[in-house]
């Protein structure tokens, strides 16, 4: 499932993308993940002026192992989006380890949302 949040911020519409899902303890991106990237490489068009990549990963591991995995699901994310479609210049890719955890990571359901890459997309209101 996936939920497209579209708002205005500081006269810009942000569409953010929320579950490019991971397996565990990888970073390729799989079919599911594939199809999401296919749909939001469509919403990425001239009008994006911003592109947004961060990865996160639930909190089994060690820190740095998981700050690296968070970091390599992000770039493969923008890389699989690199190949879908043109990316802006201003276009950042970021992993955040086991901090800002989007579930509880306590409950097996919690670890796999964690294990994500979100997708937020800036474009002009022009």
């Amino acid at each position: 499932m996936t939920r497209v949040v579209k708002k205005t911020v500081e006269h810009a519409n942000l569409e953010k993308y929320a579950m490019l899902s991971f397996d565990f303890d990888k970073s390729e991106v799989n079919e599911r993940a594939q199809k999401m990237i296919n749909l939001i490489g469509e919403s990425i068009t001239v009008e994006a002026n911003g592109v947004g990549v961060s990865g996160f990963c639930d909190n089994t591991g060690a820190d740095d192992y998981n700050q690296a995995l968070s970091e390599a699901r992000a770039a493969a994310a923008a890389d699989a989006l690199r190949k879908a479609t043109r990316l802006p210049a201003n276009t950042n890719v970021a992993g955040h380890g086991k901090r800002d955890p989007k579930f509880v990571n306590e409950l097996p359901e919690g670890r796999m949302l964690n294990r994500r890459v979100e997708v937020e997309i800036q474009k002009s209101n022009h």
